[in-house]
């Protein structure tokens, strides 16, 4: 009877271990994930950006869908570049604001430049605008 007891107990602790050890690795394994999800983005989402040039410049819908074209041929060129080791990342973020401006209005592009100036196009909220 000893004997049946312990073999029970023993398997329920190997059983305990094997589901602590999966448990484990699967929170391991989804926090690689996040931390290479994060680094594959590599900066802000380009939904915001958008929507920060949305509201500050008064696009329109047709200016809106360009821009957010030109965003995402700019960040498909970035795919496989190291942002803190490139170059050319100046000159691209350049090769973007020259295609955004041609779209906007005179107007617009004062405004644009005053927003490139103060940043925001790194995904800073708009104001009034809580992240």
């Amino acid at each position: 009877m000893r004997h049946t007891a312990d073999l029970k107990w023993k398997a329920s602790l190997i059983l305990a271990l094997t589901f602590l050890a999966g448990g484990v690795t699967g929170a391991a394994l989804n926090g690689l994930y996040v931390q290479a999800s994060n680094q594959a983005g590599s900066g802000r989402p380009p939904a915001l950006l958008v929507e920060n040039l949305r509201h500050e410049l008064q696009l329109t819908d047709e200016q809106v869908s360009a821009i957010r074209e030109a965003i995402a041929d700019t960040r498909r060129g970035f795919r496989g570049v190291r942002f803190d080791q490139c170059p050319g990342f100046a000159e691209a973020r350049q090769q973007l604001i020259a295609r955004v401006r041609p779209l906007l209005t005179p107007s617009q592009q004062e405004r644009f430049s005053a927003v490139i100036e103060r940043g925001p196009m790194r995904g800073d909220s708009p104001p009034g605008r809580k992240q």
